[in-house]
């Protein structure tokens, strides 16, 4: 009677591993539905963002320039994270006095001369995701408190 009872319940607990699944099948298809329809942002209305750049851009892009392009994004907001912790009174006074730029010049330009050096001459120096890091972070997506005499 044992030798009955194991061969009873080995169906049962294989169906139950069989619907379980299945089910997660069907919620990962949902979810690829759900991710397929949506619609990817408008190109300057949000922040760049690591994911989302290197893959919007580079369908056409071999992974090495893929990787490329996330190295130097990475590197940008690394010396931006820099600049930041460095002179925290700097980024507070120039935030406010929208003179962010002219308080940070020699840190700033020293940072891209330093990104300019890597990857000026590779495929991510059209992006120049150090100009848009200086803007997203630096500056919280408000290029005014730059100031006048920050390049666009």
């Amino acid at each position: 009677m044992v030798a009955t009872a194991s061969a009873v319940s080995a169906p049962v607990v294989s169906a139950a591993v069989h619907s379980s699944e299945i089910t997660r099948s069907e919620n990962a298809n949902e979810v690829q539905s759900a991710v397929a329809e949506m619609e990817p942002p408008p190109i300057d209305s949000e922040p760049v963002h690591l994911e989302t750049s290197v893959q919007t851009a580079a369908p056409t892009l071999s992974p090495e320039d893929q990787d490329v392009h996330r190295k130097a994004q990475r590197f940008a907001r690394l010396l931006v994270d820099e600049i930041k912790l460095y002179n925290q009174a700097n980024v507070v006074e120039g935030r406010r006095n929208h003179d962010l730029y002219d308080r940070l010049q020699d840190v700033i330009d020293k940072s891209r001369v330093t990104y300019q050096k890597r990857y000026g001459n590779t495929v991510a120096a059209s992006a120049d995701y150090f100009h848009r890091e200086i803007i997203r972070s630096l500056a919280e997506d408000n290029v005014s408190v730059m100031g006048a005499n920050f390049r666009q």
